[in-house]
């Protein structure tokens, strides 16, 4: 099966096959893709609606929505600080706009967990998780 290269939302947030002038005039308003967003103390969490499909290996259904978690402690960083500012992100994908909604809850607990406990804290809490993960979830710590 393959994918669409263009999809746009309907009137109930499912996405729907279209053409690329529909496409574009649809990504016209941020407002219509924008699944959420949330501030806190030291991210931002967004989560959009992407247009194209991001399921690369085309099995399954098209990979749509993306959420990202941005350290906001970087946001202001110059181009000698891009390293800094692509460690301080984080992104995950979805089909569908429920999961998206979902999963950027997901991401806000998340760093609200990370910002609210100390950094030692949070390493004997995940000193029983696989080292991939724990690693995965200490990055999100805001610097100091």
């Amino acid at each position: 099966m393959v994918s669409a290269k263009y999809w746009k939302l309907n009137e109930d947030k499912q996405p729907v096959e279209c053409g690329l002038l529909e496409w574009g005039e649809f990504f016209r308003d941020d407002e219509k893709r924008r699944v959420a967003y949330t501030q806190t103390e030291h991210f931002e969490v967004s989560t959009v609606f992407l247009g194209i499909d991001h399921n690369f290996r085309r099995n399954g259904p098209p990979i749509l929505f993306e959420t990202m978690i941005f350290n906001r402690a970087v946001a202001g960083a110059t181009d000698t600080d891009m390293r800094e500012i692509l460690k301080g992100a984080d992104c995950f994908r979805y089909a569908s706009w429920d999961d998206a909604e979902t999963g950027h809850a997901t991401a806000v607990r998340r760093v609200l967990l990370a910002e609210s406990f100390p950094a030692a804290e949070i390493e004997r809490f995940l000193a029983d998780m696989p080292e991939n993960l724990a690693r995965h979830f200490l990055d999100l710590l805001p610097s100091k």
